[in-house]
């Protein structure tokens, strides 16, 4: 592990962990997994988790109003929780 620490810290700074993962096996003959060298490049504190991302992918949009589907109006604002009535609606009911 120190020997991967210091070829990354001297050779390989500027390196990505998939890219510098792949010198290590090409050039050096390290057999490590790149988990593990993304974890402990993570751990030492030479390189940061991923940023997540919120692509456009995984935004939800509103949904269409389809045939059939109830559209929600707002009540108006002068009777809306006035003592006498409860959303606009008499207190008694609805007569």
């Amino acid at each position: 592990m120190v020997r991967v620490l210091a070829l990354f810290d001297t050779r390989y700074w500027d390196f990505t962990a998939k890219h510098f993962h792949e010198k290590l096996v090409a050039e050096h003959g390290y057999g490590r997994s790149y988990t593990w060298v993304c974890l402990t490049l993570q751990a030492r504190g030479r390189m940061g988790p991923a940023p997540r991302r919120g692509g456009a992918h995984r935004r939800k949009r509103p949904r269409r109003a389809l045939p059939g589907m109830m559209v929600h109006q707002s009540l108006p604002l002068r009777r809306r929780g006035t003592a006498r009535t409860m959303n606009g609606y008499p207190a008694a009911g609805w007569t």
